[in-house]
């Protein structure tokens, strides 16, 4: 049996108790058990090391030399799980004072600092800890536990996160004044054939619903792509090309203006989620709260 186990770490420190007060039933009333107890958990431990640890007499009790040669290795045994439990309680304390959370950039540049700001400012202090990412990214390290919670695009798995649906956006088109779907109050996807067209990177999920809706109207899709709205953005108030955006994302230009994009329209779900195998610790339940109040409709 390993020297890890509950019981020989109880057999370790009842021994180290004996020695300390070189009498049973001392080191009986400092581990707050019945003497008997102590004597039958000692004579076990012997037993199972085939020696004697104590020389026993009326008078008194000592080591033996097999005892005084266990006694340092006890005392740096105990005293590394007293400072180990000391350290995984602060960590915990520490998590428990944090909040880890994924989302995508879309939220990260716009909504979610003010909540984050407003969140901070109500006691208890805590700290919270974002990254940016892609929307599968989000999943993932939900998943792995990386972060406590995440805001990304669903569907995702059922079973495995507890999902909370905060909003909707649709994808729209984003054109320069004097162009000519600006005056216009919807724009179908055929009307986008012949136009040059811009939106993010392939892995994107914008990308992703744009190629699809394409496809239903029969159309190549083909755009310029990059990774960083502001590229997009800065092409579209140009007039080099005309962007395919999701409605969430500020313009910047005051040239430029959104038209919804019909035909089919396409919408995107943006979902909080935790494990459901997770405990909400500390001041994660409490911003969920929060980022569920700013950001739900």
């Amino acid at each position: 049996m390993p020297w890890t186990d509950n019981r020989r770490l109880r057999h370790l420190a009842f021994f180290k108790a004996v020695a300390d007060t070189s009498s049973f039933t001392l080191a009986a009333e400092q581990c707050n058990v019945a003497q008997p107890t102590l004597s039958s958990a000692i004579r076990m431990f012997e037993q199972e090391l085939g020696a004697d640890l104590f020389e026993r007499t009326t008078r008194r009790v000592r080591l033996t030399r097999l005892g005084h040669s266990l006694l340092p290795l006890a005392n740096a045994v105990l005293t590394n799980i007293d400072l180990a439990s000391r350290d995984i309680r602060a960590l915990a304390e520490s998590e428990r004072q944090s909040v880890r959370f994924a989302a995508v950039s879309s939220l990260t540049s716009r909504r979610l600092p003010a909540i984050v700001r407003r969140f901070g400012e109500e006691p208890p202090a805590a700290k919270i800890m974002i990254q940016d990412v892609p929307s599968p990214d989000v999943a993932r390290l939900v998943r792995d536990g990386e972060v406590d919670i995440g805001i990304g695009l669903a569907p995702f798995d059922p079973d495995l996160f507890e999902q909370h649906l905060l909003s909707e956006d649709a994808l729209v088109v984003v054109c320069s004044e004097g162009h000519r779907f600006f005056d216009r109050g919807e724009v179908s996807w055929r009307d986008l054939a012949g136009e040059t067209v811009t939106t993010f990177k392939p892995n994107s999920s914008v990308h992703q619903m744009a190629a699809s809706a394409f496809a239903q109207a029969g159309l190549p899709f083909q755009p310029e792509t990059y990774n960083y709205r502001m590229t997009v953005l800065g092409m579209a108030a140009q007039g080099l090309a005309v962007a395919i955006l999701p409605s969430l994302e500020e313009l910047v230009y005051a040239s430029l203006r959104q038209i919804p994009l019909v035909e089919p329209v396409v919408r995107r779900r943006y979902c909080l989620i935790h494990r459901k195998d997770r405990p909400l610790l500390g001041p994660i339940r409490p911003l969920i709260d929060l980022i569920k109040s700013e950001l739900s409709g």
